[in-house]
């Protein structure tokens, strides 16, 4: 099992252990925001062996149901991000208040990416 990135560990609960790996939820409380850290040394979801990818995302489909079917979400925002740790995760992403992030304008985190916005610095040549 990978160590868990600092950051993951102040910023998140740890939920436990599913099939591929470890389960946190982030102590944003305006937010069902849950993360998956898979039981790898790989950075990206889709570097992992052909078993653990297909682990990974049956445990994936299985709490994307689950929010859609326990939380009423019609729809749930999903992605494999996380560009400042090392760790491969998957994350879930939904507002507490009833709208789905980035689904509505009202949603806490539209219209910034919960991770915060990027760095701007100049272009030269192409957009």
């Amino acid at each position: 099992m990978p160590e868990l990135h600092p950051q993951l560990q102040a910023d998140c609960h740890d939920l436990g252990r599913i099939d591929s790996g470890r389960l946190l939820l982030s102590r944003n409380a305006s937010l069902h925001w849950l993360i998956l850290v898979p039981d790898t040394q790989a950075v990206d979801l889709l570097d992992l062996p052909d078993d653990a990818l297909g682990l990974a995302l049956q445990d994936c489909r299985r709490i994307s149901q689950w929010l859609k079917q326990a939380c009423g979400y019609p729809k749930v925002n999903f992605g494999a991000l996380g560009n400042w740790s090392r760790n491969c995760t998957c994350t879930w992403l939904a507002d507490a208040r009833g709208t789905l992030a980035g689904r509505s304008r009202s949603g806490a985190t539209c219209p910034r990416r919960v991770s915060g916005p990027p760095s701007r610095s100049p272009r030269s040549g192409a957009p």
